[in-house]
């Protein structure tokens, strides 16, 4: 797209895209609130996009085991029967209901909407941080939405197994499965041997081998350390600190029973927020839209799609024009996307261009006025013969509505 005039900074071009049917203009749904999916890994950020803020949630569950013959907490409940198939045969933990988490906003990405920003003008990237696959540890598409205070994000979370047990240990009576790596960690409420609780600990300092029976006792020659818990009911952590076997162990009377020993699944799903710059002066939006939107600028970003009809030869549709620049004068005009691979000069023959009048006095638009320079009728740069220029003449915060046909 070109412009014309010395007041327009900025053309956004119209593009058409053709892929076995005409595609033009596809944009993400613009309803905040609505759930769109996650689509992880490494995502192109349309150009005119800066990061903002980025923040990784605390996307994690805690399963104990209860005296109800199950593994869970307040929202997820895994049978024991499930969990040994688990362990024997599948390497996963059966479980297909969803769970949804909402968390805080980052600190700059509130400021930005408070400012004024708009949730329009922001794309999120998702990222795994814990270097597995998201089909690994989702049983469905995660989906996100957003409002001006939270992301909400709900996921089917899949519980993977190694196919062995903790510890098989004499007196032991509940199947205590273990973690993969990557996919979270054990952990472990510890006692002193009299009973008096100590806090938690994890498999960064107890490994399997160092638990020496149905009891939780553990091996004498080593020291574990563990979270000294201020606030047990609250979870409130103090430093760590370190104790010999022979003075700590993993629960008091319950490890038989799977009692005081958790599994820790992570859902590291890392949020970077990207927003856009300003919009150019002038620019296109596709039917149903009117404001700005950095992503017009990339043809995989489009909201609207039309396509022929079986033996129509041509289609028509309507595009707006906006100028939120001072008034002046451009030119509107649309090729096909990648046209530029076959022809280097796509826009000396668009397949659609706007005029409002041409040299001849043809149109039905008052003909604009425009100083310009004509050598050969004696027309200098310092000196200009002032002729009929044509083109789109806008004024600030003013908009037309196009038939666009091809």
């Amino acid at each position: 797209m070109r412009g014309r005039g010395n007041n327009m900074r900025k053309l956004l071009p119209i593009i058409l895209s053709v892929l076995l049917l005409l595609t033009v203009f596809t944009i993400p749904d613009t309803y905040a609130e609505d759930a769109k999916e996650i689509k992880f890994g490494d995502i192109a950020i349309p150009e005119g996009y800066a990061e903002l803020d980025s923040h990784t949630p605390s996307y994690s569950y805690q399963l104990w085991h209860y005296s109800g013959g199950y593994w869970g907490n307040n929202i997820v409940k895994l049978m024991d029967e499930d969990v040994a198939e688990g362990i024997d045969n599948r390497g996963v933990i059966e479980y297909k209901h969803p769970v949804t988490i909402k968390t805080d906003l980052p600190a700059k990405v509130k400021e930005h909407l408070t400012n004024g920003g708009s949730l329009d003008d922001i794309l999120i990237k998702f990222e795994l941080t814990n270097g597995l696959q998201d089909v690994e540890i989702f049983s469905n598409t995660p989906t996100y939405s957003i409002n001006n205070d939270q992301i909400t994000v709900s996921f089917e979370p899949k519980f993977a197994v190694k196919k062995k047990h903790l510890v098989d240990h004499p007196g032991m009576k509940v199947h205590v499965p273990t973690i993969p790596e990557g996919y979270g960690k054990m952990v472990y409420a510890v006692y002193t041997p009299g009973g008096t609780h100590l806090g938690a600990s994890d498999e960064t300092y107890i490994n399997p081998e160092d638990i020496i029976d149905c009891d939780g006792n553990l091996r004498a020659d080593k020291m574990y350390g563990y979270n000294l818990q201020i606030n047990f009911v609250n979870r409130v952590d103090g430093p760590i600190e370190y104790l010999p076997g022979g003075k700590i162990k993993i629960g008091y009377g319950t490890f038989a029973n799977g009692g005081a020993v958790g599994l820790e699944y992570l859902f590291p799903i890392k949020a970077t927020y990207y927003v856009g710059a300003g919009g150019p002066d002038f620019f296109p939006t596709p039917e149903g839209s009117t404001e700005w939107k950095p992503q017009y600028k990339d043809p995989k970003y489009c909201a609207k799609t039309y396509t022929y009809e079986q033996g129509q030869t041509e289609i028509t549709f309507p595009v707006n024009l906006y100028n939120q620049g001072e008034e002046a004068i451009t030119d509107f005009k649309a090729v096909w996307f990648n046209s530029s691979k076959v022809n280097p000069k796509p826009w000396d023959s668009p397949v659609w261009e706007a005029k409002e009048i041409d040299r001849h006095g043809n149109g039905n638009n008052p003909y604009i006025e425009k100083p310009v320079a004509h050598p050969n009728a004696g027309g200098t740069e310092e000196n200009p013969i002032t002729q009929p220029e044509p083109g789109i003449k806008l004024a600030k915060g003013e908009s037309k509505t196009f038939e666009v046909t091809v």
